[in-house]
């Protein structure tokens, strides 16, 4: 794929994503008036914003590095940001979801961080990687320091 058609789908997915904001929040009450709608607005914008991430740092790169498993998760992290809603109405056995207990709560909410955060599971673990390396490199370096002092 060319620079431009990557360009083009980056601007598309961004335009997509702010289309579902813009919408979502410039429905003011009707959103919370009618359940379905809102959880509609709420399912589109939270799948743009995975597949937007999930661009952004994960399909873009793939060549680049070689981390199947944040790639993976990176995968399931989009799939569930699709599925999110339906799992929703499975576990309430509502639909729109709504009544959950303390516990189911708690599930959907790491759920929701899964399926917003996930999508940069390549980027991120690539961050930790560098971040490692540099602090084994720092202690690396006072063991240098100390072992010139003393000797």
């Amino acid at each position: 794929m060319n620079q431009k058609t990557e360009q083009i789908i980056g601007r598309f997915l961004a335009a997509l994503l702010v289309l579902n904001l813009v919408v979502f929040f410039g429905s003011g009450d009707f959103v919370d008036e009618n359940k379905t709608y809102g959880m509609a607005m709420f399912w589109a914008t939270f799948f743009s914003w995975s597949l937007l991430l999930f661009w952004m740092t994960s399909l873009r790169y793939s060549k680049v590095t070689n981390k199947k498993v944040s790639y993976t998760i990176a995968r399931l992290a989009v799939a569930y940001s699709f599925l999110q809603i339906p799992i929703w109405c499975i576990i309430s056995k509502e639909f729109p979801p709504e009544n959950f207990s303390l516990s189911e709560a708690l599930l959907l909410t790491l759920g929701a961080v899964f399926g917003l955060f996930g999508p940069a599971a390549p980027l991120i673990s690539s961050f930790l990687s560098r971040l490692s390396a540099a602090n084994a490199e720092q202690h690396r370096q006072i063991k240098i320091k100390k072992s010139n002092k003393a000797g």
